[in-house]
């Protein structure tokens, strides 16, 4: 059943390797190389490394450091995703783990009060991305 799985999903068949698989597994170390928490938890089991994987790499991703009573941050944006979709990550813990905490793609957390409740260290632009926006598209 694993290899059949594997097999449907093969961009080129006429290659003896399997671009997808390669493809997933270099999203698995990239994962455990960026996002894992010690031996607490290894990168691809966190909720960046599970986005990264079903998703694959963003387009693009911004990151923000911890600032004066200001959580750190990422924002990751899918161009081709959903008609363009976002995601947004908090370090609500200050311990590196990263929580998803809103996202515009269907069947993924939503918050819309996300950026209020968790105060990350990200400029609020007045975009309704930020601002308790029900903007299913943003």
């Amino acid at each position: 059943a694993i290899f059949e799985f594997w097999k449907e999903r093969d961009t080129d068949p006429e290659t003896p390797v399997n671009e997808y698989l390669t493809e997933y597994k270099s999203r698995i170390d990239y994962a455990d190389k960026y996002f894992s928490r010690g031996d607490v938890m290894p990168g691809w089991k966190t909720e960046r490394g599970r986005i990264l994987l079903k998703y694959g790499f963003p387009t693009n991703r911004e990151i923000f450091r911890a600032q004066e009573g200001k959580r750190a941050a990422e924002e990751w944006q899918y161009d081709d995703l959903f008609g363009g979709s976002y995601f947004f990550f908090v370090d609500r813990f200050s311990d590196n783990s990263f929580l998803l905490v809103h996202s515009s793609t269907p069947d993924e957390v939503k918050n819309f009060n996300w950026f209020q409740e968790f105060n990350p260290a990200i400029d609020n632009d007045g975009s309704p991305k930020y601002n308790n926006s029900r903007n299913n598209n943003r």
